[in-house]
């Protein structure tokens, strides 16, 4: 990567991360939202934690982020808002497949993108499991390739870590995914 295109790239996600993490506690928890960081609350003052959570990752990451730095709205919404300008740097992992021109382009369009900003905004394991099925079908994109087998692995982890922590969301972008691969 000539060294232009790298400050596109640091520029791009300097952008990326102040739209995600700008003014998180703006706004008031939604009530959904309220019912996903109150057991992280109840966790983090040692009150006990739930039996069972659809979102574990987000239960058990905002439960210490809480614990280190006490409750408030953008600290809930601070998890999904890193994984979600994670989710917009995927397309550097593509440029061999489209183009560098291509891969930068794609991630210009998910970091403005209205319904990727939302999501990476809101309490709830939606990036986080589409992050996850990004990461695993990248992988499987890449074993193609001549690629490193140790990355290949680190972003296979990676993937199913996120999504089977991340919740349902998984499953969405995992299946449509896999069918593009096959």
């Amino acid at each position: 990567m000539i060294k232009i295109a790298r400050w596109h790239w640091f520029l791009l996600i300097g952008l990326t991360l102040v739209l995600r993490l700008a003014a998180l506690d703006a706004h008031l928890l939604s009530p959904d939202e309220a019912l996903t960081a109150l057991p992280a609350l109840e966790a983090s003052q040692g009150k006990g934690w739930p039996a069972a959570t659809a979102d574990p990752l987000i239960l058990t990451a905002t439960a210490g982020l809480f614990t280190l730095f006490g409750a408030g709205d953008g600290i809930a919404r601070f998890i999904p808002a890193l994984i979600g300008s994670l989710f917009v740097c995927l397309p550097l992992l593509w440029r061999k497949r489209i183009g560098s021109a291509g891969a930068f382009s794609a991630a210009v369009l998910l970091a403005l993108s209205p319904i990727a900003l939302a999501a990476a905004r809101r309490l709830d394991s939606t990036i986080i499991g589409i992050t996850g099925a990004g990461l695993l079908v990248t992988a499987l994109y890449l074993a193609d390739e001549e690629g490193s087998a140790r990355r290949i692995k680190l972003l296979c982890a990676a993937g199913v870590a996120l999504g089977l922590t991340g919740g349902p969301a998984f499953y969405d972008g995992l299946l449509p995914g896999l069918i593009a691969w096959a």
